[in-house]
């Protein structure tokens, strides 16, 4: 669940006084909620332990609407959404390519030590 759908339906009190309980400024928590910034790990927790669970750090790396719209449509569109889904593609691209770099040059080396 996203930090904006959890405070609408379930914090009983002011943005201010969740900000408070959490140790933040009111901006900084709207900016979370809007999913503008995505909070330091030690906040994310609190938000976690104060929601009794329903909101998770997981849940501003990748919003579980992102997800809907990925089972949707294309990873290009997930990509647009969700930041860390699209640095833990990148990554595995880059890896990929890595791989086949080395693969490519080991068969180079073989290919060339029995050439000579």
């Amino acid at each position: 669940m996203v930090l904006k759908e959890w405070v609408e339906a379930y914090w009983p009190g002011t943005i201010t006084s969740l900000a408070k309980r959490l140790g933040i400024t009111t901006m900084s928590l709207y900016r979370y909620m809007s999913g503008k910034r995505i909070p330091p790990l030690k906040v994310a927790l609190k938000i976690k332990q104060i929601s009794k669970g329903l909101v998770t750090p997981e849940d501003f790396l990748c919003p579980k609407d992102s997800l809907n719209n990925h089972e949707k449509n294309s990873e290009d569109s997930l990509n647009n959404h969700c930041p860390f889904i699209e640095c833990s593609v990148n990554i595995h691209e880059k890896s990929n390519q890595y791989s086949m770099n080395s693969h490519e040059r080991i068969n180079e080396n073989s290919t060339n030590s029995h050439n000579q």
